[in-house]
């Protein structure tokens, strides 16, 4: 029991004395229940979020899974301090096996305050420095992509100078959700070491607890620079991407004592062990167990509330699905209509034209036919007056003929009209 004692004040007097200097305006680690006065989650009073970043109780979403997205969180106050180390655990995920992007990036600079831009959320010109985790392989510049890099700005230089003088390494930072063994214990870890003008970064690709030197960078500020400096995190989709989640970030100004809390964090099991049976180790396990029975209240009460919401969404967008159904019916039958109506008056229109054009045939005809026959009986006329002296008996021939072929051409006439199917 005196060991149990003894162990548990020994962690204590640990813990206070290594958060001692722990900058906890540039900290954070979940679970997040600070509210705003708008009911929106935020990560605590010294931070700000920008763009699509959402904070849940767990971690924050920088970017959905979703095109052209950037979110951002940054810090309200600058470190006061020139010497600093912070660890970034951070999670990148989504459903594309080989398509996937763009990236997130921890920045340090003196900057007070979010400004969106395009260089994986942020703005390019600035005066600090920038860890990169980019995703999106660009086949253009393969040759100088790095999974993780450092970039360096003076606030003169443009993205493409920064581009040229790249530090960095290739790391396993991005996890895809469809693997069998991917779960919300998959993620990564970045540590950053400020001392003056030298600028250390490690890697922690899996969260295994083992960092590996990835770049090594000397600054061209003075040695105060990082005084003034904000810490913020971004990252941004664009054709492609990504889930791009933040789960803590813990900032301290003693680099020994950041490795012994590391360390402390790491070695402490969540429940301390103790020999033989005695009323405190009793207390502790019923308190345990009532800790862990509360935990299980609440997920089943959370996870009831959240399928309800999720039902409840189900059912507004399947009837929005019908609704939209009912109106793309609706349209089909009003086109439909259109389609018919156009084919039956187009039709109508040529079976017009048709008739017209047979009309104005049949009376070229027949007046080619009149001038015929008028030419005709003229000759006639002429010639049957030239051969006889009287008048009456070949004009009465002509009447007859003239009579007998204006019945003619008039059946002829009639005939051909109800071959065209004329009225």
């Amino acid at each position: 029991m005196f060991r149990v004692v003894a162990a548990t004040a020994a962690f204590l007097l640990a813990l206070a004395s290594t958060s001692a200097d722990k900058l906890e305006q540039h900290s954070f680690e979940p679970p997040y229940t600070d509210v705003d006065p708008s009911g929106n989650r935020l990560l605590s009073k010294d931070w700000k979020n920008g763009g699509v970043a959402s904070v849940s109780q767990s971690f924050v979403r920088l970017t959905p899974d979703r095109q052209s997205k950037k979110g951002a969180v940054w810090s309200r106050k600058s470190l006061g301090t020139d010497t600093f180390s912070t660890i970034l655990k951070f999670r990148i995920s989504g459903q594309g096996k080989k398509f996937f992007g763009d990236g997130m990036a921890l920045w340090v600079m003196q900057q007070a305050y979010f400004v969106e831009g395009d260089l994986h959320g942020s703005v390019e010109r600035f005066t600090g420095f920038g860890v990169i985790f980019d995703t999106f392989k660009n086949t253009e510049s393969l040759s100088q992509h790095r999974d993780v890099s450092v970039i360096v700005n003076d606030g003169e230089s443009s993205t493409e100078l920064m581009m040229d003088k790249l530090e960095g390494c290739d790391a396993s930072i991005r996890y895809h959700e469809d693997r069998a063994d991917f779960s919300v214990e998959s993620m990564s870890r970045a540590k950053v070491i400020v001392t003056g003008k030298r600028l250390v970064v490690q890697i922690d690709g899996k969260n295994d607890g083992q960092f590996k030197d990835c770049a090594v960078v000397d600054l061209p500020f003075a040695m105060d620079w990082a005084k003034s400096a904000h810490i913020g995190v971004t990252a941004s989709t664009g054709q492609l991407a990504d889930n791009h989640d933040v789960i803590s970030l813990t900032t301290f100004s003693d680099l020994v004592k950041h490795e012994q809390s590391e360390a402390l964090v790491l070695s402490t099991p969540s429940f301390e062990k103790g020999d033989g049976i005695s009323q405190e180790r009793f207390e502790r396990i019923e308190d345990t167990m009532s800790k862990i029975l509360d935990k299980l209240e609440y997920l089943e009460h959370h996870t009831e509330h959240e399928l309800m919401a999720v039902e409840d969404h189900i059912k507004v967008s399947t009837s929005k699905l019908q609704a939209q159904e009912a109106i793309s019916e609706g349209r089909i039958d009003e086109l439909e209509t259109k389609v018919v109506s156009n084919i039956n008056g187009g039709i109508e229109k040529r079976l017009k034209q048709l008739e017209n054009s047979l009309d104005e045939g049949l009376v070229h005809r027949i007046t080619s036919v009149e001038k015929v026959l008028n030419g005709k009986i003229s000759e006639s006329v002429v010639a049957v007056t030239s051969g006889m002296g009287g008048w009456k008996l070949p004009f009465f021939f002509l009447f007859i003929m003239f009579i007998a072929s204006a019945v003619g051409l008039y059946m002829w006439y009639q005939q051909m009209k109800r071959k065209s199917h004329l009225p």
